[in-house]
């Protein structure tokens, strides 16, 4: 069974005014943070969805080095301006290549999933394949990482704008959401975000 990650890096940053990933938080970028936990999980591959152009400077220097390089490719999405949807498809066309059974949606700026948070929806997916949506939530919202089966791809692949998977999720039945603590899940939108997560390095 192959599981792909699909790590959107492609975001404007619009609310924080400059490159969220290249803000420094426990010594490294942020948009590195979760990265490393994705290619230190159980995941198969991880695709790294960015604009067009983008040098890869939030990456740290040793994502590019053993064994870490051979875990992740980048891959530029020529339309993610007109929003997260078109990331998410950009990933989705390049793990249908890969004959992925699964694929589990990642962002950039949470820098508190954990790589164990990953492979509880792996493992879980390889003994409930009735369910075809496992992800994570608090107080009824739902957050990444999730984990959308092959079953899912043509829904995922009707998404327009910059709207995520969420009105998906909401309306599926087949679906496991496990309860989980707002910090775990926390991502970093503002510079009020910014400010907030510091507290904890």
């Amino acid at each position: 069974m192959k599981v792909v990650g699909i790590y959107l890096a492609a975001g404007k940053s619009s609310r924080m005014g400059k490159n969220k990933l290249l803000l420094e938080f426990k010594g490294l970028p942020l948009g590195s943070i979760a990265l490393k936990k994705a290619i230190d999980s159980s995941l198969d591959d991880v695709l790294v969805i960015t604009n067009e152009n983008d040098p890869l400077s939030w990456v740290d220097s040793t994502m590019f080095s053993k064994p870490y390089k051979e875990r992740w490719t980048k891959i530029e999405s020529k339309e993610s301006g007109k929003g997260q949807s078109y990331s998410i498809k950009t990933g989705l066309k390049e793990a249908i290549k890969m004959n992925a059974d699964a694929v589990i949606i990642l962002l950039a700026d949470q820098p508190f999933v954990t790589s164990q948070m990953i492979d509880i929806l792996i493992n879980a997916y390889r003994f409930e394949k009735s369910k075809e949506i496992l992800g994570y939530r608090n107080e009824q919202v739902v957050y990444p990482p999730i984990l959308f089966s092959k079953k899912m791809f043509p829904k995922l692949m009707e998404l327009h704008g910059d709207t995520g998977a969420k009105k998906i999720i909401a309306h599926f039945d087949k679906k496991i959401l496990y309860d989980t603590e707002i910090e775990k899940v926390r991502d970093v939108d503002t510079p009020e975000d910014y400010e907030a997560i510091k507290k904890f390095e």
